[in-house]
């Protein structure tokens, strides 16, 4: 039939581009190394605490689910899939929002509803580095949620778009990778505080010394002076 065989061809010409996709270049590329640096380093850093987690019997199930989105990210970027990576991140603060809400006893049902009911909470406005990290967070769930990946180009065919996928979206994938970097930066001075006791007992020294690797120096020194009253100069 005429039709099967239109089906078929369109098909062949898809699977020899696939074919043809070099996923080694793509992964040598300097800029995709560089980028992949930074999402396994905010990675890394996260897994402290999750070690530190199953040491206490801690329930950890988001936590594992987290860390598998890690994975699915690292693949993602190397395609420069942006859409597919913004999505990635509002499951990671579904995800990390639930830990909070465990935490913080808290029982809505929804992210958003839960985020409103955070920012409201006394302990959370009382600390600068609490509130703006978790608005930080807000901020990036809500891009996330409304993100719509969008090319400069009309292609005339499905065929002609799979061959041109992704090649102009350099500065989308670097403020992604940017936004990760920052999310789990900011994950990282909300854990600090809202698992204190775990941080301050069982994470050795030179865990607390990556973790504090990880944070900006200004958010360090607020982030000391907040826990132990005491001010570093710069």
């Amino acid at each position: 039939m005429l039709a099967k065989r239109e089906i078929q061809s369109d098909f062949d010409e898809m699977y020899k581009l696939l074919m043809e996709y070099d996923y080694k270049a793509r992964i040598s590329d300097e800029l995709i190394k560089e980028y992949l640096k930074s999402i396994h380093k905010a990675s890394y850093i996260f897994c402290i605490w999750k070690i530190n987690f199953e040491k206490v019997s801690l329930d950890y199930t988001y936590i594992d689910e987290i860390v598998s989105t890690f994975i699915q990210i690292i693949y993602t970027t190397v395609y420069r899939d942006v859409k597919i990576l913004y999505m990635l991140y509002r499951n990671i603060i579904d995800n990390f929002i639930k830990v909070c809400k465990d935490r913080l006893s808290i029982t809505c049902k929804y992210t958003l509803e839960a985020f409103e009911i955070i920012l409201d909470k006394d302990e959370i406005k009382d600390n600068r580095i609490l509130d703006d990290s978790f608005r930080k967070i807000l901020n990036l769930y809500k891009v996330s949620c409304g993100y719509v990946h969008s090319q400069d180009e009309k292609f005339l065919s499905f065929n002609e778009g799979i061959k041109n996928y992704n090649l102009n979206n350099k500065e989308d994938l670097k403020r992604s990778v940017k936004e990760f970097y920052n999310l789990i930066k900011n994950i990282n001075y909300i854990f600090i505080f809202l698992y204190e006791e775990i941080y301050d007992k069982e994470f050795t020294p030179e865990e607390k010394q990556l973790i504090h690797f990880f944070c900006n120096r200004e958010d360090l020194r607020e982030i000391f002076y907040i826990k132990y009253g005491v001010r570093y100069n710069k």
